[in-house]
């Protein structure tokens, strides 16, 4: 266990070692709330080693003190002592992604259409990175993390670097999925060397393998095979080409030559407008009906209509607005995370059936809304600017953004009744839960548009006369 005493937290065991750092499990003593907890241990002789090392846990404490987002393990505070420095982290139940794809893959490797939500939360995380102007250095497979509910969380931000200038010089990072520029210890480099590990990753997911091997083990080696750029992709792992024009233009050796981050998040592979809400479908069982299906149809293709034209509003904005980025990029991960799930309402004559999976969340767009202006808000102080009344132009409230379905189940011949009695029989009821009763979460609506209103009317007030 450890040595240092940590603060109001039980050490409950190790779960990782570094060059530095020791990783613990730990637990609050007061409200029992699982954590990790990086301890560096300070109790060493002085000299120019010990203050570069705590140079760059300071470095790594500041950069993670100042990002927040979803797919970012979270810092949740830090502890000084005399000897060591605690950094107390949100805790990744299920370990890494490089243990993870070996535990769960027979040949350590996923198929593309489970890795693409993986990369697609990745590339969400590097954006707030980008935004931040932070360069990571050391983005390796193991060092993305994945809580209990699947979601990505990039972490160790030890060799992280905010870019004061365009240029960055020290050699680090994983040998293997370091870029070329630093491999060859060039003079400088930039923010492309994320990209070229990022692509290292994305390959890695897919193909089982890095797309570069030193067959002598070395680095003069491995930069040879760079050097060849001899990229293959096995035609049996089945990826699709638009993906593979992704990779290519990550892993081009001359980082000049190679796609900026802009290209890569406008990358149609990596479009989050192109939503499947289809796929959510398949998680509830529906009345197999080619009419009740085209209706179905209908009504989810009227949702990502509205959902396109608001993630395109805003990324006019944003595009033009930088300083409410961040606060952009968030609303638009909830918009597309809504139909992780949905639950579908169907009335049949004087009958009512609710059917929804057991971990349905209701998405109500009216308070994402209201916290997504709250945050403009917030930022326009900041800023001492009225750019803020571009996003009220946009009339975001007057779209009806919903996963929860309601299905109108009267002509046909087979009655919902005797479906729901058939449902109960097969196995797949185990996909859903049926109820008597339809639950309107949507009443809670009324309250939340009185304070979208008043928000509304204050933003105008505050800023129409700057």
């Amino acid at each position: 266990m450890s040595k240092h005493p940590i603060q109001n937290y039980q050490i409950l065991k190790v779960i990782g070692k570094g060059a530095f750092a020791i990783v613990y499990q730990g637990q609050h003593l007061k409200t029992n709330e699982i954590v990790a907890i990086k301890q560096i241990s300070t109790d060493m002789q002085e000299g120019p080693h010990k203050r570069k090392m705590l140079e760059l846990f300071n470095q790594e404490i500041q950069i993670m003190e100042s990002i927040k987002h979803q797919n970012i393990v979270q810092l949740k505070e830090v502890q000084f002592t005399s000897d060591s420095i605690n950094m107390i982290l949100e805790y990744c139940a299920l370990g890494d992604l490089e243990k993870y794809i070996k535990k769960n893959s027979a040949k350590n490797r996923l198929p593309e259409s489970e890795a693409k939500p993986i990369i697609l939360q990745l590339l969400d995380a590097m954006k707030i990175l980008r935004l931040k102007n932070v360069v990571h250095r050391d983005l390796k497979l193991a060092n993305i993390l994945i809580n209990e509910q699947m979601q990505i969380k990039l972490g160790d931000f030890g060799f992280a670097k905010s870019v004061t200038s365009d240029l960055l010089e020290s050699y680090c990072g994983t040998p293997i999925t370091m870029a070329p520029e630093i491999l060859k210890k060039y003079d400088n480099y930039d923010h492309k060397c994320d990209i070229w590990s990022l692509g290292i990753m994305i390959y890695q997911i897919l193909y089982g393998q890095p797309p570069f091997v030193s067959k002598k083990g070395t680095v003069e080696d491995l930069i040879n095979e760079i050097e060849k750029q001899n990229i293959n992709f096995p035609q049996q792992v089945g990826v699709s080409s638009e993906c593979i024009d992704l990779i290519r233009k990550m892993l081009v050796e001359n980082p000049k030559k190679r796609a900026s981050f802009e290209d890569i998040f406008r990358h149609p592979w990596c479009q989050t407008e192109v939503i499947d809400l289809r796929k959510s479908i398949l998680k509830t069982y529906v009345p197999q009906h080619q009419e009740f299906i085209t209706n179905l149809s209908f009504t989810i293709q009227q949702q990502i209509t509205q959902l396109i034209s608001i993630i395109r509003l805003i990324q006019s904005i944003e595009n033009m607005h930088q300083e409410f980025a961040a606060n952009c990029v968030n609303f638009r991960s909830a918009l597309v995370n809504a139909f992780s799930s949905i639950q579908l309402n169907i009335t049949y004559s004087n009958q009512k059936a609710c059917i929804k999976p057991e971990n349905f969340k209701y998405f109500n767009y009216q308070q994402e809304l209201l916290i997504f202006l709250a945050n403009l808000y917030e930022t326009a102080i900041q800023s001492k600017n009225n750019n803020i009344l571009d996003f009220l132009d946009l009339s975001l409230w007057d779209y009806q953004i919903t996963n929860y379905f309601s299905i109108l189940y009267e002509e046909y011949t087979v009655t919902l009744q005797e479906e729901m009695k058939n449902m109960k029989l097969s196995e797949q009821i185990n996909k859903g839960k049926v109820l008597i009763q339809i639950e309107d979460s949507r009443g809670l609506n009324k309250f939340v548009k009185s304070d979208l209103n008043t928000l509304i009317e204050l933003i105008k007030d505050r800023f129409k006369n700057q």
